[in-house]
């Protein structure tokens, strides 16, 4: 039988990025774990979850909103 050698494509969510700034020190380790141990790999996120991070992060203050966008862009740029 042959192997499966296909790379599937691994999906996150909103809670998951969202989590890598949590207050609470285990879900932000768990967060942020998870995109570290796939830097080489391939994680997708649709644009409804970018959508939802962005709804989340506008109900915020400007000063938060200004800390929040270039972490996310540079994410962005590691993981691309």
């Amino acid at each position: 039988m042959p192997s499966d050698t296909r790379v599937r494509d691994e999906y996150a969510d909103a809670a998951l990025f969202l989590g890598m700034n949590s207050e609470d020190e285990d879900v932000r380790r768990a967060c942020k774990a998870f995109f570290v141990d796939r830097l080489d790999g391939r994680i997708v996120m649709s644009l409804e979850q970018v959508g939802r991070c962005d709804d989340i992060i506008w109900g915020f203050s400007r000063e938060l909103q200004d800390a929040y966008y270039p972490f996310m862009d540079n994410l962005h740029t590691v993981m691309d």
